[in-house]
């Protein structure tokens, strides 16, 4: 949802394309590693907002590393969706906004009527790639604690490796079992949502 509606910003506000283009392109193309060295400049133990606020809080260690997991997916990641979103907007004939402006049609009347129809078949392809790069965050997890992180970003990923070096093979394969049961029906629930919206004439 977020770069969907960034990339809707950005197209009806030409002038901060250049500003938010570059930032997003850099954020994918920035290493994980180099990435981390910054994370850390501002929430490790000795960065900016523990000496700010004066906490005695590892944020590594604590609940809101899971937040922090969440602001680095969208960072390194919703860059892919915002490129599609914007590529489709640009498709989209102008003269469709200005017969909804004619019409009497507000902002978020156009989006849903003239916008959101022409994204529709193109969020199918955006939210697969975002379930495949869910599982492209450990990368960014194991930096912050390592095998055995914090409880709450404890992923899949830490599972099967850590199961991996001792040889609990067994293990592996019922995780591997459900991860590809998880993948499939995440994705058929996708491709329900959007025959069923495209069925009602959304």
């Amino acid at each position: 949802l977020l770069p969907f509606f960034l990339a809707v910003y950005v197209n009806r506000n030409r002038r901060v394309t250049g500003i938010v283009q570059k930032a997003v392109f850099f954020s994918i193309l920035i290493p994980s590693a180099s990435l981390m060295v910054y994370v850390d400049l501002v929430c490790g133990k000795n960065g900016i907002i523990v000496s700010v606020f004066d906490l005695d809080t590892d944020i590594y260690n604590s609940p809101y590393a899971f937040a922090l997991l969440i602001i680095l997916y969208l960072y390194k990641y919703g860059g892919f969706n915002y490129f599609i979103y914007t590529v489709i907007l640009n498709r989209i004939d102008r003269s469709y906004y200005e017969e909804a402006y004619i019409s009497g049609a507000s902002v978020w009347q156009s989006i849903q009527y003239v916008t959101l129809p022409f994204c529709l078949p193109y969020t199918v392809i955006a939210v697969v790639l975002s379930l495949m790069n869910m599982y492209k965050i450990y990368r960014e997890a194991y930096l912050i604690g390592g095998y055995y992180p914090n409880e709450h970003i404890y992923l899949f990923q830490h599972f099967i490796n850590n199961n991996f070096i001792h040889m609990n093979y067994t293990r592996l394969c019922c995780v591997s079992v459900v991860i590809l049961l998880f993948a499939v029906f995440a994705v058929l629930i996708v491709l329900g949502i959007f025959r069923l919206t495209w069925k009602n004439g959304v």
